[in-house]
């Protein structure tokens, strides 16, 4: 069970909803202000929300590019259906250890787009990923979920940073 909104600022606590079933599937992360997506050898981020057969959480695939090759984060997501844009992720193997609170601040299941904010943790700083269902999604899409992230005074500031991930400087 996720633990109270302490810390969380005022207007996170109160975005739509957006339940497990509503994420499943693959997003490739499009904007970001997340220094491992913007610099330092990882390509192409996306996330995979999976299944697990429950309406509480969804099981978590982080996909990168390194020049070793595929890589992958796993874990799971828990749902605070109490303050239901709020997911707490619990990584799986070694990274069991580790926990991260993330809200979904944008949910535009028609266009594909979402944007999601993520808290600090004791290994990395708190951000912002713009996500979209395709690579290439419509340009209004993005700006709107950015948007949405304007109107919220604690996102506001990170705003300036958001960009494309990092490219594979590999010819294709």
């Amino acid at each position: 069970m996720p633990r109270p909104l302490m810390g969380v600022p005022t207007d996170l606590r109160t975005l739509p909803s957006a339940p497990p079933a509503a994420l499943l599937g693959r997003w490739h992360i499009v904007q970001t202000t997340f220094p491992m997506w913007l610099r330092g050898g990882r390509y192409a981020p996306s996330l995979n929300y999976l299944d697990l057969g429950r309406t509480d959480a969804v099981g978590d695939e982080v996909q990168y590019t390194t020049n070793r090759g595929p890589q992958t984060i796993r874990g799971v997501d828990l749902w605070d259906a109490a303050h239901g844009a709020r997911y707490v992720w619990r990584g799986s193997g070694w990274l069991a250890l580790l926990r991260s609170e993330w809200f979904v601040v944008h949910l535009d299941a028609e266009a594909g787009v979402a944007a999601i904010f993520f808290q600090p943790t004791l290994f990395t700083p708190d951000g912002v990923d713009v996500i979209a269902r395709a690579e290439r999604p419509a340009e209004a899409a993005v700006q709107s979920a950015i948007e949405a992230c304007r109107a919220l005074p604690s996102l506001r500031a990170r705003l300036p940073e958001l960009a494309p991930p990092a490219r594979d400087p590999s010819p294709t």
